[in-house]
């Protein structure tokens, strides 16, 4: 069994040899595996993650899409790790501060990076309109699901593996929303996730457009409407 696992989602990502590469040197001294996960056969980006396949790298190719957090939560399934993370392949987070956020999930239970902390550094932002956005839905996420999150959707997140696995099977969102059910069932279950402080920059390669928005709310109210966790 690895001592961590790193999913990596990916769509339509230039960057994702890049931040393979990355991961595996500042992981060096660690027993890692990576787990590449695609959902649009055919595709560059899927012919990439094939060519990268040699341990301790691995493919997950999935025949439909099923999400960003549908792609994660397969990772999940398949991870052999003790603790569990997964990484936007696109390298917003500094790749420096992945050893970090491991860490801390190992000591605490959980890990979140974040870009609205004290001491966090954001080296290339957003446009102001998804500054807004983010800001917005962020206050949204703290009221509705009473957690303490400033920053829920940034793009590296790590767990202990025995308390994620236990949860895993009640994942119900898909989208790019599901990191927010993930931290409240985690929470509910009374696991400590710390909210750590990245360098991060805005990657212009970003798959996620603000017409997700509308959709991304509206599941997370449903989900807190029905009172299920």
């Amino acid at each position: 069994m690895a001592e961590v696992s790193v999913v990596i989602p990916a769509y339509r990502e230039g960057r994702l040899g890049s931040t393979v590469k990355e991961l595996l040197d500042v992981l060096g001294e660690l027993d890692v595996e990576i787990l590449i996960v695609t959902d649009h056969p055919g595709d560059a980006t899927t012919m990439e993650a094939r060519a990268l396949s040699r341990e301790p790298v691995n493919h997950i190719e999935l025949p439909e899409s099923v999400g960003k957090g549908g792609a994660v939560l397969r990772g999940f399934r398949e991870a052999e790790g003790d603790v569990l993370g997964f990484v936007d392949a696109d390298g917003s987070v500094s790749p420096e501060d992945i050893p970090g956020l491991v860490k801390a999930a190992g000591e605490t239970g959980g890990a979140v990076a974040s870009r609205n902390v004290a001491s966090a550094n954001v080296t290339r932002d957003r446009s102001l309109a998804r500054r807004a956005a983010s800001r917005a839905f962020n206050v949204f996420v703290r009221l509705l699901f009473d957690v303490p999150f400033r920053d829920t959707q940034c793009g590296a997140k790590f767990f202990r593996g025995e308390p994620l696995r236990e949860v895993l099977p009640e994942m119900r969102c898909t989208g790019f929303e599901f990191d927010v059910q993930l931290l409240w069932r985690l929470r509910n279950r009374g696991l400590d996730v710390e909210e750590v402080p990245v360098t991060w920059k805005h990657s212009g390669e970003s798959v996620f457009s603000l017409a997700e928005g509308p959709s991304m709310l509206f599941n997370l109210t449903l989900l807190r409407l029905r009172g299920k966790t």
